[in-house]
C-alpha cells in the first residue's frame, strides 16, 4: 500500500481567509516600507507566498533559499532568484507542468548543512547505539514495538528515539536501554554523534545522517505503508528495508548501504566540494553583491542549459 501524497498547506477554510488577509497586509508593507529585497526559506506557506506575490508585484527582488528536501508536488518557483540544494530539487521544481522561466536558479548546495559539515563525524569507533528518527506521520505503537524488539535483539546496544519538532504523541518505554529525545532537547549533530546507525521512515533526517557520515536505513513506521516523497529510495540515496527480519540482519552483519558521492550531490551540490560548509557565506556574498554576474565568475559559477532548464552551478569538479 502506497501512502497518498500529503497536503503541504492545510486546506481548512480559515487558511484561505487568512491568505487574503496576509496578502493585503504584505502588499501594504511592500508599498510603504523601503524593502531592498525579500528573502524566504519556505516556498509553500500561505504567509510566505502572499508576501512573495506582493513583493513581486512591487518589483522587489525576491530570493528563495531552500530549507529542506522537496517533492515534485511543491509549487512553481516564482522568485527573482532561487538557491536550490541540487539537481534533484531543480528537476522536481521543473516537473508536473511547472516552469523555471520566472526565476534564476543557482545550485550551490544545502546551506542548512554548513554546521553539520563542519562537525562531520570522523571518530568511527563503535558507540553501540541505534538511532530511530520519528515524525508526526509515524505510528507510536509501531515505534514502540520496533524499539523494544531491537533492544531485545541487541541488548548490548542502546536505542535512542529522536522526535521531529512536529511530534505531539506519547511514546511508552519500559526498557532502561531505550531513551527518548527530540529536536528541542539536542541538535541533530549531537544526536548523530551518539549512534552507529539511523533508522527512519520517509524523512529528511536521512540526508542529515548521510552528511554526517552515519549509515541510515529507511523503514516504515506508518500503517499507511511505504512512501518515498523525497525520492531518496528511487535515487538510490537510501536503502529501503522491507521487513524487521531484514533490518535485524543488516545490523548484525553491519552491511550498511553507502551512497556514491555523485548521488549525494543530487541532494546537496556542495558535498565534498572545496566550499562545503560555507554555502551560507557564498549565498550572502552573492546577495550583498546584488547578484552581479561578474561576481559569479569569481565564484566559478557557470550557466548550464539542459533543454528547457537553465541554471548556474559551480564549475568545480
Amino acid at each position: 500500500m502506497v501512502r497518498k501524497k500529503k497536503n503541504i498547506i492545510g486546506n481548512e477554510l480559515i487558511n484561505y481567509i487568512l491568505t487574503c488577509g496576509f496578502y493585503y497586509v504584505d502588499f501594504y508593507i511592500c508599498q510603504n516600507v523601503k524593502i531592498r529585497s525579500l528573502i524566504v526559506s519556505n516556498d509553500h506557506t500561505n504567509f510566505n507566498r502572499a508576501f512573495v506575490k506582493a513583493a513581486n508585484e512591487k518589483r522587489i527582488i525576491t530570493t528563495y533559499i531552500q530549507h529542506a528536501s522537496v517533492a515534485d508536488y511543491y509549487p512553481e518557483l516564482k522568485f527573482t532568484y532561487s538557491f536550490l540544494d541540487g539537481l534533484d530539487s531543480l528537476y522536481k521544481y521543473a516537473s508536473c507542468h511547472k516552469t523555471l522561466d520566472n526565476t534564476t536558479v543557482i545550485l550551490l548546495g544545502a546551506a542548512r548543512y554548513d554546521s553539520l559539515a563542519q562537525k562531520r563525524q570522523v571518530d568511527k569507533k563503535m558507540k553501540y547505539a541505534i538511532g530511530i528518527g520519528i515524525n508526526i506521520l509515524d505510528d507510536e505503537k509501531i515505534i514502540e514495538d520496533i524499539s523494544h524488539r531491537l533492544s531485545t535483539a541487541f541488548p548490548e546496544y542502546k536505542v535512542i528515539i529522536r522526535a521531529h519538532p512536529n511530534w505531539r504523541k506519547s511514546i511508552h518505554i519500559y526498557n532502561s536501554n531505550i531513551s527518548f529525545t527530540s529536536a528541542y532537547d539536542e541538535s541533530i549533530d549531537v544526536f548523530l554523534n551518539k549512534i552507529d546507525v539511523l533508522i527512519a521512515n520517509d524523512s529528511c533526517i536521512h540526508l542529515d545522517a548521510i552528511k554526517f557520515q552515519v549509515p541510515t536505513l529507511m523503514y516504515t513506521f506508518s500503517k499507511l505503508g511505504f512512501s518515498d516523497q523525497y525520492s531518496f529510495v528511487n535515487s538510490k540515496l537510501v536503502k529501503y528495508i522491507r521487513s524487521y527480519e531484514d533490518l535485524e540482519k543488516i545490523i548484525v552483519d553491519k552491511s550498511f548501504y553507502i551512497p556514491a558521492d555523485d548521488i549525494i550531490r543530487l541532494f546537496d551540490n556542495s558535498y565534498k566540494r572545496e566550499y562545503e560548509g560555507n554555502v551560507s557565506l557564498l549565498i550572502a556574498n552573492i546577495i550583498n553583491e546584488d547578484f552581479d554576474k561578474t561576481f559569479y565568475s569569481q565564484l566559478k559559477l557557470k550557466q548550464i542549459t539542459d533543454g528547457r532548464i537553465s541554471y548556474f552551478q559551480t564549475s568545480e569538479c
